[in-house]
């Protein structure tokens, strides 16, 4: 469960970063269904991260 707490927690801040720099750029944030996508198929590594975390302890 701390696995995937810790994956939503870094989904969650990566998505924000990301919207932020949209409103540096672009001064909107955009909608976009590639961005969901992208995010969407980023998941699986972060999880695979959170894992071998707990490994190097």
């Amino acid at each position: 469960m701390d696995r995937i707490c810790k994956t939503i927690w870094w989904f969650v801040f990566l998505a924000v970063v990301w919207q932020g720099l949209e409103l540096l750029f672009y001064g909107e944030i955009q909608p976009r269904i590639v961005d969901d996508i992208m995010g969407l198929l980023f998941l699986p590594f972060i999880y695979f991260a959170m894992g071998k975390e707990k490994e190097n302890e």
